[in-house]
């Protein structure tokens, strides 16, 4: 991620997401994550809520709570996936058992306990 900023090496935009893109295919978290966000704001690649759901799902599956967050406000605002308000709570919670802030503060919103 050096690269995307910079920082003691020439800035390279392309090499993130490439190295990002090949760890996610391998099954690591948290580059899933990266990717689905990547998707999210088309930062190097175009915006397509589908992949967002797709790697945001992956990375949910293995537990990292920032993904389960992220999958649960997919279910919320219906990105990439018919909206549904259950599995955003299951995910939501998943997250906020972790400690995830912002799980905690969507359950809140939405008036459901952890």
């Amino acid at each position: 991620m050096l690269y995307g900023l910079g920082k003691d090496v020439e800035r390279d935009d392309a090499l993130p997401l490439e190295w990002g893109r090949k760890a996610a295919e391998q099954g690591h978290a948290e580059a899933q994550f990266f990717l689905a966000s990547c998707y999210r704001l088309g930062s190097g690649v175009e915006r397509d809520e589908e992949q967002v759901f797709t790697w945001v799902s992956r990375s949910a599956a293995q537990g990292f709570d920032e993904a389960q967050s992220g999958l649960g406000m997919c279910y919320h605002l219906g990105e990439g996936v018919q909206k549904d308000d259950a599995k955003a709570v299951h995910w939501f919670r998943k997250a906020a058992e972790q400690g995830h802030a912002g799980a905690r503060g969507a359950l809140a919103h939405a008036n459901v306990s952890v």
